[in-house]
């Protein structure tokens, strides 16, 4: 069994590529629809995925 987490975080830095690291997680800019946007911005929203396994504490118990 895997538990999914997404959460939102700003960085001081825009975010131009998405990252993945195997299966493990992925960070992406946050482009989402009706977002706001200003040339003014100093936080910059991007989109943390990742994923846990569950296998390795069913197998401890």
């Amino acid at each position: 069994m895997h538990k999914f987490y997404k959460s939102v975080v700003f960085t001081k830095i825009p975010l131009t590529r998405h990252f993945r690291f195997l299966d493990v997680f992925q960070i992406y800019p946050a482009e989402l629809e009706g977002m706001p946007k200003s040339r003014f911005q100093r936080h910059f929203p991007l989109i943390i995925e990742s994923v846990k396994s569950l296998f390795a504490k069913e197998r401890q118990q």
